[in-house]
């Protein structure tokens, strides 16, 4: 068989394609949420028991680089300042919004230049089972620049035995109780990713109601499983 060099691909009738040259379109076919230009960012929703059974306990958590934001220079340091909004809306309008201001600071110039995922935000949200409509903005504060998403998210409810669904993370030891809230060390991993093939991913999970040492299984793999022969 031939072709033409430089003959255009063409997909099959119903067959979906995906951007490569567009990041936020591979997160969002993944799952996740993204924004692009003028800050890019990505990132993802997680939820676990509430201190209730009419409530779940939520972490949103975002990633982007240092050089999608305005660096200032301050004495010895460079100072960059963005501010986080998430809202949650039902059919019955606004339910909760989340609004935080951060900063960063570096000590070098080439470190506000840095390209990888170099800024973490995380925080955390209780509401009652449901779907929502959640509303991410990213506002430089030393810019006129900003970058939203808008995605629909169901609100699981959990009984009183099972599992949360797995959870990305670079360090914490989780919680104790459905009461209490996720402490201070314990930082999401946004994008579910390590930068280096040695890294570790690590995942948090959280039991509700079953006896220690009670087994569950788990498999990951780095392409699809292989079809069983004969089969479709």
């Amino acid at each position: 068989p031939w072709r033409r060099v430089g003959a255009p691909e063409r997909p099959a009738p119903g067959e979906r394609t995906t951007n490569l040259m567009d990041p936020g379109a591979i997160y969002r076919a993944m799952g996740f949420f993204a924004a692009g230009a003028p800050l890019p960012f990505a990132g993802a929703l997680h939820w676990v028991a509430g201190a209730t059974p009419d409530s779940s306990l939520g972490v949103v958590a975002l990633s982007f680089a240092n050089h999608a934001l305005s660096f200032q220079r301050q004495g010895n340091d460079f100072l960059a300042a963005y501010r986080v909004e998430v809202s949650f809306r039902a059919d019955t309008g606004l339910v909760r919004l989340l609004a935080t201001d951060q900063t960063v600071r570096v000590r070098s110039f080439k470190e506000t230049l840095r390209a990888d995922e170099s800024v973490v935000y995380q925080d955390a949200v209780t509401l009652g089972p449901g779907v929502y409509t959640v509303g991410i903005t990213l506002r430089d504060r030393n810019a006129n620049a900003l970058s939203r998403t808008t995605v629909v998210d169901t609100v699981p409810r959990f009984g009183a035995t099972g599992l949360a669904p797995p959870m990305a993370i670079y360090q914490g030891a989780g919680r104790v109780s459905r009461d209490s809230a996720f402490g201070p060390r314990f930082v999401v991993n946004p994008r579910a990713t390590q930068p280096y093939g040695g890294d570790t991913l690590r995942f948090y999970v959280e039991a509700y109601g079953l006896a220690a040492g009670t087994p569950r299984g788990r498999a990951a793999f780095d392409a699809p499983p292989p079809r069983p022969s004969g089969g479709p």
